[in-house]
């Protein structure tokens, strides 16, 4: 435990950071929706949305050992070029709104969770 505890990237810090937010933020709470987004192909990515009314947060779940990209229908709202920074996340991951939509890029074994209301 000694370890993980001053290792930032270590599972132990990463789980604080998940208890954290989601004490911190109500559309994790029990009373919140969830929404899949089914995406084109593959089941993964595993992508979906946790709300309420106050704020909405995008999810991006690549269990495999794949590098996965998925475009997505503007979900973010955000302008085309603009690349939106992870609340969290783990591996090598990327959001960039494009011309058709939100690209996201994950590397093999990657979340991300985004705030996108």
């Amino acid at each position: 435990v000694e370890s993980q505890d001053n290792d930032p990237t270590s599972l132990l810090n990463w789980t604080r950071s998940l208890i954290k937010l989601r004490k911190e933020n109500q559309a994790f709470w029990a009373s919140s929706q969830w929404k899949p987004i089914v995406t084109q192909g593959a089941p993964y990515p595993m992508v979906y949305i946790r709300e309420c009314q106050k704020e909405a947060y995008l999810v991006v779940l690549n269990p495999t050992g794949e590098k996965k990209t998925v475009t997505l229908e503007n979900i973010s709202k955000a302008a085309v070029g603009e690349k939106l920074t992870p609340v969290l996340s783990q591996g090598k991951v990327e959001y960039k709104v494009i011309k058709n939509g939100d690209r996201l890029t994950m590397g093999p074994t990657s979340v991300m969770i985004v705030k996108i209301k």
